[in-house]
């Protein structure tokens, strides 16, 4: 064993490791990354969310997901390394169950037309084209009222809440979260761009 190795190895029971080993891994002339390009086509895939309808129920999976992930990230659950993507499905007459994470979501409404978003005591009903947000840490559970299966876009902080190793949940026990508001409340008072005068800020997320 030569004396550069011998330190190494004594120096790695303590810890400790050679920079100059790895430099010019961590600190390249160019941005390097593993993630490689891909297209998920919608007439290719919508076979596949539709098949994992009868595999699991919403209420078994907590979220009938496909995650979109990224070729060279598999494994991971990443369609970057900064973002996570999945389609979810919810058929007529089932309810995602309500929980809170300490990652914010946002969805896009890809088909149908009729169930329900309710984030923090509020329903908002979806349609085909509609963006829905979920601010971090707040109650949510999805329902399809409607005749339709509905499937929307998902995407999360996911991979940069797991950096910070700041990820956790919690589930509320019960499938549906109470109503504390009418539907299109936060639509009609904060809809305009204003705040009420007397808008006392509850989160640092928007109220709508």
């Amino acid at each position: 064993m030569t004396d550069r190795a011998a330190f190494y190895e004594e120096i790695g029971a303590r810890n400790l490791a050679p920079l100059w080993e790895v430099m010019a891994g961590l600190i390249t002339p160019e941005p390097v990354s593993a993630c490689r390009p891909a297209l998920w086509r919608w007439d290719e895939v919508r076979d596949s969310v539709m098949q994992s309808g009868g595999i699991i129920s919403a209420e078994e999976a907590e979220r009938r997901v496909l995650v979109l992930e990224n070729p060279g990230l598999r494994g991971t659950s990443r369609i970057t390394t900064s973002l996570y993507a999945g389609l979810q499905l919810v058929l007529p007459g089932e309810v995602a169950p309500a929980h809170r994470h300490s990652q914010s979501a946002l969805r896009f409404v890809v088909e149908g037309e009729g169930a329900y978003t309710a984030v923090d005591g509020e329903r908002t009903t979806m349609a085909e084209g509609d963006f829905v947000i979920t601010p971090h840490w707040t109650w949510h559970d999805h329902g399809n009222d409607s005749d339709r299966p509905m499937i929307w876009l998902d995407g999360l902080d996911i991979p940069m809440v797991q950096f910070f190793d700041a990820s956790f949940a919690e589930r509320l026990g019960e499938s549906r979260q109470p109503l504390s508001r009418p539907e299109g409340d936060s639509l009609a008072r904060y809809g305009q761009g204003l705040l009420p005068v007397d808008q006392e800020p509850g989160s640092l997320a928007s109220p709508v």
